[in-house]
């Protein structure tokens, strides 16, 4: 079974004063059950691509094709330290919640949803050094 492709798919930066291609007519195919690993260098475009794979991020040019509906962003986790802002995994949650805009409110309880989803419940507030 098919779950994700990509067909021809560019995404180009539009922060600087010129346009900057990120990901350029990537061809993708993965199937259900498949593992795959996306590596490569620093700007390279592996977090884009999973961006544009997770719905975050929309592609300017191309088709992707999902067997699975988004109605929002698949969430997931990147995988650098110097992302880093806190000194436990709570406060780095936090933070992206409150820089996502949402209501101080709401911010405790899916924290602590979140971090009991990945796995880290009960490490919440253990140092990350």
């Amino acid at each position: 079974m098919l779950l994700l492709r990509m067909s021809q798919l560019s995404v180009h930066s539009r922060r600087e004063e010129h346009v900057k291609p990120l990901l350029s007519t990537v061809n993708l195919e993965i199937r259900a059950g498949q593992w795959i690993s996306i590596v490569g260098r620093n700007g390279s475009g592996k977090s884009t691509l999973a961006g544009v794979i997770a719905g975050i991020i929309e592609a300017d040019s191309g088709t992707i094709d999902r067997s699975y509906s988004i109605d929002s962003p698949i969430p997931y986790v990147m995988q650098q330290d110097e992302q880093l802002f806190g000194e436990t995994p709570w406060e780095d949650v936090v933070f992206i919640l409150e820089t996502n805009g949402i209501t101080p409110e709401r911010i405790p309880s899916i924290a602590a949803q979140s971090l009991n989803q990945v796995g880290l419940g009960e490490h919440m507030h253990t140092p990350l050094a």
